[in-house]
């Protein structure tokens, strides 16, 4: 009786494992980056330069810094209601479209700062406070 248990328990598992393998799921992590969290995306020194596809849907901090991103498109960041905090510091990007923060309805913004925030973005400075 407890063999046949520990099978079932086993073959429950095995059947587990096989539909994780199969079924896609949009809540990876893109090959290029790292998730150490289920809602942080860190792409972080790795050469990029553009921003990987397949961001999770449901990203609410990504760190893109320190790659060679030279542009965004209207549609780069497409889908990613959620996130709060986007950082593009240290790359090479000459234009924002507005168009491509549109989905972006959680995204910190400081509107006083509003042109420090900006050229953060394309210069990579940084200010205390």
């Amino acid at each position: 009786m407890k063999m046949n248990r520990g099978v079932n328990v086993l073959a429950a598992l095995l059947a587990l494992l096989m539909l994780a393998l199969v079924v896609p799921t949009s809540k990876s992590c893109p090959r290029t980056c790292n998730c150490y969290q289920a809602n942080e995306v860190h792409c972080t020194f790795r050469s990029l330069l553009a921003i990987p596809p397949g961001l999770p849907a449901h990203t609410r901090r990504i760190n893109l810094g320190f790659n060679s991103i030279r542009n965004l498109h209207d549609r780069s960041l497409a889908g990613l209601r959620r996130v709060e905090l986007l950082m593009l510091h240290s790359n090479d990007l000459h234009h924002l479209p507005d168009a491509a923060f549109r989905d972006m309805k959680s995204l910190q913004v400081n509107r006083k700062r509003r042109k420090t925030i900006l050229l953060t973005f394309l210069t990579g400075v940084s200010e205390s406070n």
